[in-house]
């Protein structure tokens, strides 16, 4: 089996990478966490109770299935915002 040789430029070069992937990593888990929080939260308020903060349920479906990359309590904040000014 041959060897593969990594230098010491192609570990500098390859720091950043892993850097990067794991800093994803950890904002993901966090968001994850964050998602769990806002579900435990909110899930046993009633139609009536979310519509006193601006929300419907679809509105916490909804920032739920965006990617974890996106910060699903902004999303929710938006959503509020806007449809304060209507109700």
């Amino acid at each position: 089996m041959a060897q593969i040789e990594i230098d010491n430029t192609d570990r500098v070069a390859l720091r950043p990478l892993l850097v990067r992937l794991v800093n994803r990593c950890m904002a993901a888990v966090g968001e994850m966490n964050a998602r769990r929080n806002i579900n435990r939260s909110l899930k046993h308020l009633s139609s009536e109770q979310l519509r006193d903060i601006a929300l419907i349920q679809d509105d916490i479906t909804t920032a739920n299935s965006a990617p974890l990359s996106q910060d699903a309590a902004t999303k929710l904040e938006i959503k509020a915002r806007k449809r304060s000014t209507n109700w």
